[in-house]
């Protein structure tokens, strides 16, 4: 196993809508029970995507003060899907880094593949100073790795805030990229593996009502109560037109 290597991606511009919890006693008690967490899905921009040098571990997510100082700090976040153009992301990110801080700092974590090359030469032999016909070629690999590459990615805004309701409450909820929904999701005959939906796309933080951050995005929205599912295509709005959009289904 090769060591892990950090590339510093520069500041993504994650504005996570520094007013959207400006009164934290309007929203249900669900929410503190991740301790202030809220589920952003976010599309981080990329144009290094599958290259054969590199194995994408993850991400980590890093808000810093005025003075440069780290005020959170993310774990390796494992990407969920990942297209010609980036990576799919989901983070939890405390409440107080989305009102205050609009700007959270990315690094890249990869693992260095390399690659062989042979290298030949002749060793021993007889004729004159051993480079007789008599010599042995020898074929050596040698592993070549890399350059680290310094990569700043395009504009990331997990911004709008999708408000996730039911009708009655107490539903849990996911959100799917539509491109993956129809890649990877949906089956041939309209069979729906839910199973992926529930274990990589849930919505944390509680039950129906609840508020999650995404980007401009077509998302299908899953809804489970009493064993029972709803979907919902929504196509997100741009933040200059609503920046709260409602997502709301009767069961």
């Amino acid at each position: 196993m090769k060591p892990l290597k950090i590339i510093t991606a520069g500041y993504l511009a994650l504005f996570l809508s520094l007013s959207a919890y400006s009164q934290t006693s309007s929203r249900p008690d669900s929410i503190a029970k991740l301790n202030g967490l809220v589920t952003n899905f976010l599309y981080i921009s990329n144009s290094y995507v599958d290259k054969p040098d590199k194995m994408v571990q993850g991400f980590i997510l890093e808000s810093l003060d005025s003075l440069g100082r780290t005020i959170w700090k993310s774990g390796i976040i494992a990407p969920l899907d990942a297209d010609s153009g980036g990576y799919f992301v989901k983070a939890e990110i405390p409440l107080h880094i989305t009102r205050f801080h609009a700007n959270i700092n990315c690094s890249l974590i990869y693992q260095n593949v390399g690659k062989e090359v042979s290298k030949s030469s002749r060793t021993g032999g007889g004729g004159l100073f051993g480079w007789g016909n008599a010599g042995r070629k020898s074929n050596a690999k040698i592993i070549i790795k890399p350059d680290t590459m310094s990569m700043r990615y395009g504009t990331t805004a997990g911004n709008i805030e999708l408000e996730l309701k039911s009708n009655p409450r107490g539903a849990e909820t996911f959100l799917v990229p539509y491109r993956t929904w129809l890649s990877k999701i949906e089956r041939p005959g309209g069979i729906i593996d839910y199973d992926t939906v529930e274990r990589n796309w849930r919505v944390n933080g509680g039950l129906t009502d609840l508020p999650v951050y995404v980007d401009e995005r077509v998302f299908m929205v899953v809804f489970k109560l009493n064993g029972r599912y709803k979907t919902l295509l929504h196509r997100t709005l741009p933040r200059a037109v609503s920046a709260k959009q409602p997502v709301f289904v009767n069961f």
